[in-house]
């Protein structure tokens, strides 16, 4: 695209919002994610690192907007498995939640198989303890904004909005002397925003854990282009499937989908991979947007379309089939690492199938011949093997990877 056609026609407000996204540079990208949860995240997390190794984006940083203790950990894995070890994480702040309470019991999705943060933290390699240790997101936001080129940023948000509404209020600081919403207007370009449902809706981001004052915040004072991919445009999209037929079975991302999906070449819809590749790729022939209006967010979290005032807010609309969709997604998902030496999870080796005790809480699990844990009667995510070299039946080494020691194995029993 024509660098000086970008400059000439951003003087239309309703341009801007989708225009944002064309622009002659490679887009610098910080991600906002409730991590840990739906397994869409991780895929979100996998989609944007596949299109940094293609070359079509910078990876800035990965922003948590739920303090749980695992989820820096497992995005560390993520961000190691890509060869980007030292990616920044920031994470909400602990005491925002103490407060707050699910409006509905959390899906029973979530742990029904184990947590996939969990098991990724115990699984494999990363220098990310807890999520206690990483910087606060307002500060790290503050810190990489003020450091960046005027209008370079896009953020994407694939979770809760309070990293934005505390962004947005905070305070001129070491990093820079601006307010958050004049920095925010200063640096960044545009955000991708997945929540919302349009022409109207509620959806999980914009209003779960009481969320919806953030949002309403969020939204309501955000000063960029903002574009929304709702509900509609990620559950049309189901992927990851493909990750048992493309993948080696050690791909974490494919783990994640196993685990959260309980069982192998399952799909999820795709709501955060969609804000991802629109964030990169702006519209493509994939969608059309919706710029004439603005999304009104209620109190509870709900949002409504409406045709004044005319703001720079839009919502896309998808123009290309599904199975096309699915193929693009499913594609990255399911991209090799482009950097880096082939990564290797420390699988153990056995000499047939066994079904164990792992501990005193009478969990169980079930190795095949290469000592690869194909299930587990827990819900704690644990990552065990087989010791290298054991004999059996006659000894069995159970060991443990901690994240706190950074994936040193322990031993924490012996079966004889």
């Amino acid at each position: 695209m024509n660098c000086g056609l970008v400059a000439t026609i951003l003087n239309t407000a309703r341009l801007i919002v989708v225009l944002a996204f064309a622009a002659c540079a490679v887009p610098n990208i910080i991600l906002d994610t409730d991590f840990g949860g739906d397994v869409d995240d991780c895929g979100a997390l996998a989609v944007l690192h596949a299109l940094a190794d293609n070359g079509e984006c910078n990876i800035l940083a990965v922003m948590l907007s739920v303090p749980d203790y695992l989820s820096g950990p497992a995005v560390d894995v993520v961000n190691t498995f890509y060869s980007r070890p030292d990616l920044p994480i920031g994470v909400a702040h602990r005491d925002i939640f103490e407060d707050r309470t699910f409006s509905l019991p959390k899906s029973q999705k979530v742990m029904a198989c184990g947590s996939y943060a969990e098991y990724l933290a115990d699984n494999y390699p990363h220098d990310v303890a807890t999520s206690d240790e990483l910087p606060l997101s307002t500060n790290l936001y503050r810190q990489i904004l003020a450091s960046r080129p005027d209008t370079s940023v896009t953020i994407v948000t694939v979770g809760y909005l309070i990293n934005i509404a505390h962004l947005l209020q905070s305070p001129p600081d070491e990093y820079s002397d601006l307010c958050g919403r004049d920095l925010v207007a200063k640096k960044v370009k545009a955000w991708s925003c997945m929540g919302g449902a349009y022409p109207e809706g509620r959806e999980w981001n914009f209003w779960a854990l009481n969320m919806g004052p953030a949002t309403k915040f969020a939204v309501d004072n955000w000063p960029r282009p903002v574009t929304f991919s709702g509900y509609e445009i990620g559950s049309a999209i189901l992927t990851g499937s493909t990750l048992a037929e493309e993948t080696p079975y050690d791909n974490p991302i494919r783990r994640a989908y196993d685990i959260y999906l309980c069982g192998e070449g399952k799909n999820r819809e795709s709501w955060d991979l969609t804000a991802v590749l629109y964030a990169v790729r702006g519209l493509a022939d994939y969608w059309a947007a919706e710029t004439n209006g603005c999304n009104e967010i209620a109190a509870d979290g709900s949002n409504a379309w409406q045709a004044s005032p005319d703001k720079q807010h839009a919502y896309l609309k998808q123009l290309k089939s599904t199975s096309e969709m699915k193929d693009i997604l499913d594609g990255l998902l399911t991209q090799p690492p482009g950097e880096g030496e082939p990564y290797k999870t420390p699988v153990a080796a056995s000499q047939a199938q066994h079904r164990l005790p792992l501990g005193p809480n009478g969990s169980f699990g079930v190795f095949d011949a290469t000592g690869r844990l194909i299930t587990r009667g827990t819900d704690r995510a644990c990552f065990y093997s087989l010791h290298p070299g054991t004999r059996m039946p006659s000894a069995v080494h159970i060991y443990r990877y901690r994240a706190e020691e950074n994936l040193a194995a322990r031993a924490v029993g012996t079966i004889h």
